[in-house]
Protein backbone atom coordinates (compact mmCIF):
# COMPACT_ATOMS: atom_id res chain seq x y z
CA UNK A 1 0.00 0.00 0.00
CA UNK A 2 1.09 3.28 -0.89
CA UNK A 3 1.34 6.00 1.52
CA UNK A 4 0.20 9.37 -0.25
CA UNK A 5 -0.47 11.73 2.89
CA UNK A 6 1.87 14.92 2.51
CA UNK A 7 0.73 15.97 6.07
CA UNK A 8 2.66 12.76 7.72
CA UNK A 9 5.69 13.88 5.39
CA UNK A 10 5.85 17.22 6.55
CA UNK A 11 5.59 16.20 9.92
CA UNK A 12 7.79 13.67 10.12
CA UNK A 13 10.95 15.49 7.96
CA UNK A 14 9.76 19.05 9.97
CA UNK A 15 9.51 21.30 6.86
CA UNK A 16 7.56 21.89 3.88
CA UNK A 17 9.63 20.74 1.24
CA UNK A 18 9.68 17.33 2.77
CA UNK A 19 6.27 16.79 2.36
CA UNK A 20 6.65 17.37 -1.25
CA UNK A 21 9.20 15.13 -2.05
CA UNK A 22 7.95 12.38 -0.13
CA UNK A 23 4.65 12.81 -2.14
CA UNK A 24 6.91 12.75 -5.52
CA UNK A 25 8.49 9.96 -4.31
CA UNK A 26 4.93 7.86 -3.79
CA UNK A 27 3.72 9.30 -6.96
CA UNK A 28 6.98 7.68 -8.85
CA UNK A 29 6.69 4.10 -6.67
CA UNK A 30 2.53 4.27 -8.33
CA UNK A 31 3.71 5.12 -11.66
CA UNK A 32 6.30 1.90 -11.17
CA UNK A 33 4.15 -0.25 -9.50
CA UNK A 34 6.39 -0.40 -6.79
CA UNK A 35 5.56 -0.15 -2.75
CA UNK A 36 7.42 3.46 -1.33
CA UNK A 37 9.50 2.86 1.69
CA UNK A 38 8.97 5.86 4.11
CA UNK A 39 12.82 6.64 5.59
CA UNK A 40 14.16 6.26 1.49
CA UNK A 41 13.10 7.98 -1.69
CA UNK A 42 12.91 5.62 -4.64
CA UNK A 43 15.06 7.12 -6.50
CA UNK A 44 17.75 6.81 -3.54
CA UNK A 45 16.50 3.31 -3.12
CA UNK A 46 17.87 2.65 -6.75
CA UNK A 47 21.16 4.47 -5.28
CA UNK A 48 21.66 2.23 -2.74
CA UNK A 49 20.86 -0.73 -4.80
CA UNK A 50 23.99 0.47 -6.81
CA UNK A 51 26.00 0.88 -3.99
CA UNK A 52 25.73 -2.52 -2.47
CA UNK A 53 26.24 -4.15 -6.06
CA UNK A 54 29.19 -1.90 -6.46
CA UNK A 55 30.81 -2.93 -3.64
CA UNK A 56 30.22 -6.71 -3.81
CA UNK A 57 31.95 -6.51 -7.06
CA UNK A 58 34.58 -4.35 -5.71
CA UNK A 59 35.23 -6.97 -2.79
CA UNK A 60 35.03 -9.82 -5.03
CA UNK A 61 37.43 -7.94 -7.46
CA UNK A 62 39.81 -7.12 -4.44
CA UNK A 63 39.32 -10.64 -3.55
CA UNK A 64 40.99 -12.17 -6.95
CA UNK A 65 43.37 -9.73 -6.90
CA UNK A 66 44.64 -11.20 -3.68
CA UNK A 67 44.06 -14.60 -5.10
CA UNK A 68 46.54 -13.69 -7.86
CA UNK A 69 49.02 -12.19 -6.13
CA UNK A 70 49.44 -15.20 -3.33
CA UNK A 71 49.49 -17.25 -6.62
CA UNK A 72 52.63 -14.94 -7.92
CA UNK A 73 53.70 -15.19 -4.31
CA UNK A 74 54.24 -18.86 -4.16
CA UNK A 75 55.23 -19.28 -8.04
CA UNK A 76 58.71 -16.50 -7.24
CA UNK A 77 59.28 -18.83 -4.24
CA UNK A 78 59.04 -22.25 -6.25
CA UNK A 79 62.32 -21.92 -7.88
CA UNK A 80 64.60 -20.54 -5.03
CA UNK A 81 66.80 -21.96 -2.95
CA UNK A 82 66.79 -20.91 0.83
CA UNK A 83 70.09 -20.05 2.38
CA UNK A 84 71.76 -23.04 4.22
CA UNK A 85 72.98 -22.20 7.80
CA UNK A 86 75.87 -23.39 9.53
CA UNK A 87 76.21 -25.56 12.15
CA UNK A 88 73.17 -28.10 10.92
CA UNK A 89 75.11 -30.41 9.95
CA UNK A 90 78.19 -31.23 8.93
CA UNK A 91 78.05 -32.78 5.85
CA UNK A 92 76.27 -29.86 4.49
CA UNK A 93 79.00 -27.63 6.43
CA UNK A 94 81.56 -29.34 4.26
CA UNK A 95 79.90 -29.31 0.85
CA UNK A 96 78.94 -25.51 1.40
CA UNK A 97 83.16 -24.37 2.36
CA UNK A 98 84.01 -26.27 -0.56
CA UNK A 99 81.65 -24.58 -3.10
CA UNK A 100 82.58 -21.65 -1.27
CA UNK A 101 86.03 -22.18 -1.98
CA UNK A 102 85.62 -23.50 -5.95
CA UNK A 103 83.49 -20.39 -6.67
CA UNK A 104 86.39 -17.98 -5.23
CA UNK A 105 89.09 -19.68 -7.09
CA UNK A 106 86.85 -19.33 -10.79
CA UNK A 107 86.21 -15.43 -10.03
CA UNK A 108 89.88 -15.35 -9.03
CA UNK A 109 90.99 -17.43 -12.35
CA UNK A 110 88.52 -14.91 -14.35
CA UNK A 111 90.01 -11.38 -13.19
CA UNK A 112 93.38 -12.84 -14.00
CA UNK A 113 92.04 -13.37 -17.45
CA UNK A 114 90.31 -10.51 -18.36
CA UNK A 115 93.63 -8.68 -16.63
CA UNK A 116 96.24 -10.42 -18.84
CA UNK A 117 93.85 -10.18 -21.76
CA UNK A 118 93.82 -6.44 -21.34
CA UNK A 119 97.92 -6.43 -20.94
CA UNK A 120 97.87 -8.30 -24.07
CA UNK A 121 95.79 -5.68 -26.19
CA UNK A 122 97.88 -2.56 -24.45
CA UNK A 123 100.97 -4.05 -25.32
CA UNK A 124 99.41 -4.79 -29.06
CA UNK A 125 98.45 -0.49 -29.08
CA UNK A 126 97.11 -0.12 -33.17
CA UNK A 127 98.06 -3.62 -34.30
CA UNK A 128 94.09 -5.26 -34.71
CA UNK A 129 96.44 -8.75 -35.04
CA UNK A 130 97.76 -8.84 -32.10
CA UNK A 131 94.39 -7.65 -30.18
CA UNK A 132 92.44 -10.07 -32.06
CA UNK A 133 95.14 -12.39 -30.69
CA UNK A 134 94.62 -11.35 -27.55
CA UNK A 135 90.85 -11.64 -27.58
CA UNK A 136 90.95 -15.45 -28.98
CA UNK A 137 93.46 -16.03 -26.04
CA UNK A 138 91.20 -14.75 -23.64
CA UNK A 139 87.88 -16.53 -24.85
CA UNK A 140 89.87 -19.99 -25.46
CA UNK A 141 90.72 -19.76 -21.49
CA UNK A 142 87.55 -18.75 -20.84
CA UNK A 143 86.21 -21.74 -22.69
CA UNK A 144 88.77 -24.39 -21.72
CA UNK A 145 87.86 -23.06 -18.08
CA UNK A 146 83.86 -23.83 -19.07
CA UNK A 147 84.98 -27.26 -20.13
CA UNK A 148 86.99 -28.04 -16.81
CA UNK A 149 83.85 -27.09 -15.01
CA UNK A 150 81.75 -29.08 -16.80
CA UNK A 151 83.90 -32.16 -16.14
CA UNK A 152 83.89 -31.94 -12.30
Amino acid sequence: EVNMDIDDGAAMEGDRSAGKRKSMATAFAKILGKKSKAAVPILAERRVLENTKAAAESKALRKKVLSNRKQRLEMREKGHVTDVRPGQSESQDRLEKTLVRTATKGVVKLFNAVYQAQKQSLRAGGNRLLANQAKSNLLDQLQGAAKNVSQI
